[in-house]
Protein backbone atom coordinates (compact mmCIF):
# COMPACT_ATOMS: atom_id res chain seq x y z
CA UNK A 1 0.00 0.00 0.00
CA UNK A 2 0.97 3.48 -0.15
CA UNK A 3 2.40 3.31 -3.93
CA UNK A 4 2.48 6.13 -6.23
CA UNK A 5 3.23 5.99 -10.03
CA UNK A 6 3.76 8.42 -12.36
CA UNK A 7 3.52 8.16 -16.29
CA UNK A 8 4.09 10.31 -19.08
CA UNK A 9 4.08 9.55 -22.71
CA UNK A 10 4.22 11.19 -26.28
CA UNK A 11 1.53 9.66 -28.14
CA UNK A 12 -0.14 9.81 -31.83
CA UNK A 13 -3.00 11.69 -29.72
CA UNK A 14 -0.68 14.12 -28.08
CA UNK A 15 0.78 14.44 -24.51
CA UNK A 16 -0.73 11.91 -21.55
CA UNK A 17 -0.06 11.83 -17.79
CA UNK A 18 -0.88 9.07 -15.16
CA UNK A 19 -1.11 9.13 -11.92
CA UNK A 20 -2.10 6.42 -9.60
CA UNK A 21 -2.06 5.86 -6.08
CA UNK A 22 -2.74 2.93 -3.67
CA UNK A 23 -3.88 3.78 -0.40
CA UNK A 24 -4.33 0.34 0.94
CA UNK A 25 -4.38 -3.41 -0.55
CA UNK A 26 -6.38 -3.67 -3.32
CA UNK A 27 -7.30 -0.24 -3.65
CA UNK A 28 -6.21 2.12 -6.07
CA UNK A 29 -7.15 5.77 -7.14
CA UNK A 30 -6.52 6.88 -10.42
CA UNK A 31 -5.97 11.04 -12.18
CA UNK A 32 -5.35 10.98 -16.24
CA UNK A 33 -4.95 13.74 -18.57
CA UNK A 34 -4.30 14.47 -22.82
CA UNK A 35 -3.82 17.70 -24.25
CA UNK A 36 -3.74 17.87 -28.14
CA UNK A 37 -2.40 21.44 -29.79
CA UNK A 38 -2.28 21.92 -33.55
CA UNK A 39 -1.76 25.00 -35.77
CA UNK A 40 -1.16 23.60 -39.15
CA UNK A 41 -4.16 23.99 -40.43
CA UNK A 42 -6.18 27.23 -40.88
CA UNK A 43 -7.70 27.20 -37.56
CA UNK A 44 -5.93 26.01 -34.28
CA UNK A 45 -7.12 22.53 -33.08
CA UNK A 46 -7.18 21.10 -29.65
CA UNK A 47 -7.72 18.74 -27.18
CA UNK A 48 -8.04 18.87 -23.72
CA UNK A 49 -9.42 16.17 -21.16
CA UNK A 50 -9.12 15.26 -17.82
CA UNK A 51 -10.23 11.94 -15.48
CA UNK A 52 -10.26 10.09 -12.39
CA UNK A 53 -11.48 6.59 -11.63
CA UNK A 54 -11.22 4.85 -8.56
CA UNK A 55 -10.47 0.60 -8.22
CA UNK A 56 -8.94 -2.30 -7.19
CA UNK A 57 -6.10 -5.02 -8.58
CA UNK A 58 -5.92 -8.39 -7.39
CA UNK A 59 -2.47 -10.48 -7.72
CA UNK A 60 -4.01 -14.34 -8.06
CA UNK A 61 -0.28 -15.35 -8.43
CA UNK A 62 3.27 -14.31 -9.34
CA UNK A 63 2.51 -14.14 -12.45
CA UNK A 64 -0.83 -12.37 -13.07
CA UNK A 65 -2.64 -8.74 -12.31
CA UNK A 66 -6.06 -8.13 -12.64
CA UNK A 67 -6.98 -4.31 -11.96
CA UNK A 68 -11.06 -2.93 -12.31
CA UNK A 69 -11.70 0.50 -12.47
CA UNK A 70 -14.98 3.01 -12.78
CA UNK A 71 -14.30 6.73 -13.81
CA UNK A 72 -15.40 9.61 -15.05
CA UNK A 73 -13.73 12.56 -17.22
CA UNK A 74 -14.78 15.61 -18.82
CA UNK A 75 -12.84 17.61 -21.99
CA UNK A 76 -13.04 20.48 -24.75
CA UNK A 77 -12.05 19.87 -28.36
CA UNK A 78 -11.90 21.70 -31.21
CA UNK A 79 -11.20 19.79 -34.43
CA UNK A 80 -11.40 20.06 -38.40
CA UNK A 81 -10.79 17.97 -41.39
CA UNK A 82 -8.51 20.14 -43.13
CA UNK A 83 -7.99 18.13 -45.97
CA UNK A 84 -11.42 17.51 -47.10
CA UNK A 85 -10.62 13.49 -46.80
CA UNK A 86 -13.87 12.59 -43.89
CA UNK A 87 -16.48 10.95 -45.78
CA UNK A 88 -18.92 12.27 -43.05
CA UNK A 89 -20.93 15.19 -43.27
CA UNK A 90 -19.54 16.80 -40.17
CA UNK A 91 -16.01 17.96 -40.98
CA UNK A 92 -15.61 20.67 -38.43
CA UNK A 93 -16.94 21.30 -34.80
CA UNK A 94 -16.12 22.38 -31.37
CA UNK A 95 -17.93 21.55 -27.84
CA UNK A 96 -16.97 19.73 -24.83
CA UNK A 97 -18.03 16.34 -23.20
CA UNK A 98 -18.45 14.13 -20.08
CA UNK A 99 -17.15 10.50 -20.31
CA UNK A 100 -18.15 7.65 -18.10
CA UNK A 101 -16.29 4.28 -18.47
CA UNK A 102 -15.35 0.81 -17.06
CA UNK A 103 -11.97 -0.06 -17.57
CA UNK A 104 -10.76 -3.73 -17.07
CA UNK A 105 -6.58 -4.42 -17.21
CA UNK A 106 -4.93 -7.73 -17.36
CA UNK A 107 -0.95 -7.82 -16.85
CA UNK A 108 1.86 -10.14 -16.35
CA UNK A 109 5.58 -10.15 -15.68
CA UNK A 110 8.28 -10.78 -17.70
CA UNK A 111 12.12 -10.80 -18.20
CA UNK A 112 12.28 -11.41 -14.39
CA UNK A 113 9.71 -8.99 -13.47
CA UNK A 114 11.74 -6.04 -14.48
CA UNK A 115 8.91 -5.65 -16.90
CA UNK A 116 5.08 -5.88 -17.05
CA UNK A 117 3.05 -6.67 -20.07
CA UNK A 118 -0.36 -6.75 -20.41
CA UNK A 119 -3.38 -5.05 -22.04
CA UNK A 120 -6.69 -3.17 -21.32
CA UNK A 121 -10.18 -2.56 -22.48
CA UNK A 122 -12.78 0.28 -21.59
CA UNK A 123 -15.96 0.67 -22.09
CA UNK A 124 -18.07 3.75 -21.89
CA UNK A 125 -20.49 6.57 -22.98
CA UNK A 126 -19.44 9.95 -24.07
CA UNK A 127 -21.97 13.09 -23.95
CA UNK A 128 -20.69 15.32 -26.69
CA UNK A 129 -22.25 19.19 -26.50
CA UNK A 130 -21.31 20.86 -29.87
CA UNK A 131 -20.95 24.68 -29.06
CA UNK A 132 -20.44 25.24 -32.88
CA UNK A 133 -20.16 22.88 -36.01
CA UNK A 134 -20.18 23.02 -39.94
CA UNK A 135 -23.64 21.33 -39.42
CA UNK A 136 -25.82 24.38 -37.62
CA UNK A 137 -28.73 21.77 -36.55
CA UNK A 138 -25.98 20.31 -34.51
CA UNK A 139 -25.20 23.67 -32.37
CA UNK A 140 -26.24 23.43 -28.77
CA UNK A 141 -27.47 19.86 -28.53
CA UNK A 142 -25.86 17.10 -26.83
CA UNK A 143 -25.48 13.23 -27.91
CA UNK A 144 -24.16 10.62 -26.54
CA UNK A 145 -21.63 7.68 -28.19
CA UNK A 146 -20.44 4.57 -27.62
CA UNK A 147 -17.23 4.05 -26.86
CA UNK A 148 -14.64 0.74 -26.92
CA UNK A 149 -10.74 1.33 -26.36
CA UNK A 150 -8.63 -1.71 -26.17
CA UNK A 151 -4.73 -1.50 -25.38
CA UNK A 152 -1.59 -2.95 -25.21
CA UNK A 153 1.26 -1.65 -22.61
CA UNK A 154 4.92 -2.42 -21.97
CA UNK A 155 6.38 -0.78 -18.76
CA UNK A 156 9.27 -1.54 -17.97
CA UNK A 157 11.78 -1.42 -14.90
CA UNK A 158 15.25 0.47 -16.60
CA UNK A 159 16.82 1.67 -13.49
CA UNK A 160 14.90 0.50 -10.01
CA UNK A 161 11.79 3.25 -9.64
CA UNK A 162 11.94 4.95 -13.48
CA UNK A 163 11.13 2.70 -16.30
CA UNK A 164 9.93 3.10 -19.72
CA UNK A 165 6.26 2.52 -21.12
CA UNK A 166 5.12 1.71 -24.44
CA UNK A 167 1.41 1.20 -25.85
CA UNK A 168 -0.61 1.03 -29.18
CA UNK A 169 -4.30 0.46 -29.02
CA UNK A 170 -7.78 2.10 -30.64
CA UNK A 171 -10.27 4.59 -29.90
CA UNK A 172 -13.19 3.30 -30.97
CA UNK A 173 -16.64 5.32 -30.73
CA UNK A 174 -19.90 5.11 -32.76
CA UNK A 175 -21.80 7.81 -34.46
CA UNK A 176 -23.70 8.17 -37.48
CA UNK A 177 -22.72 10.79 -40.78
CA UNK A 178 -23.66 13.85 -38.53
CA UNK A 179 -21.75 13.39 -35.11
CA UNK A 180 -18.58 12.62 -34.15
CA UNK A 181 -17.51 8.85 -35.18
CA UNK A 182 -13.93 7.87 -34.78
CA UNK A 183 -11.52 5.15 -35.23
CA UNK A 184 -8.43 5.94 -34.06
CA UNK A 185 -5.07 3.85 -33.82
CA UNK A 186 -3.20 5.16 -31.18
CA UNK A 187 0.87 4.47 -30.75
CA UNK A 188 2.47 6.13 -27.71
CA UNK A 189 6.14 5.95 -25.59
CA UNK A 190 7.04 7.57 -22.48
CA UNK A 191 8.60 7.30 -18.79
CA UNK A 192 7.10 6.04 -15.56
CA UNK A 193 8.74 6.51 -11.94
CA UNK A 194 7.24 4.39 -8.85
CA UNK A 195 7.46 5.53 -5.19
CA UNK A 196 6.51 3.10 -2.46
CA UNK A 197 6.77 -0.24 -2.05
CA UNK A 198 4.45 -3.18 -4.54
CA UNK A 199 1.06 -3.51 -4.12
CA UNK A 200 0.71 -7.13 -1.47
CA UNK A 201 -1.56 -9.43 -2.61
Amino acid sequence: MHEVQAEATIASNGLNFKIAYSPLNHICLQFNGQYTYSSQYTKPQYHEYIEGAIGSYFIPNERLLLEMYLGYGSGDSNFGDAGGLSVNRLTSAKGHYQKEYLQFNIGTPISKKRALFGGCVRIGNVSYTYESANLSNLTGHTYNHFTVEPYLFLRTNAKRKLGFTMNAGLTLMDGIDETIRTNVLNLGIGLNYTLGRNPEK
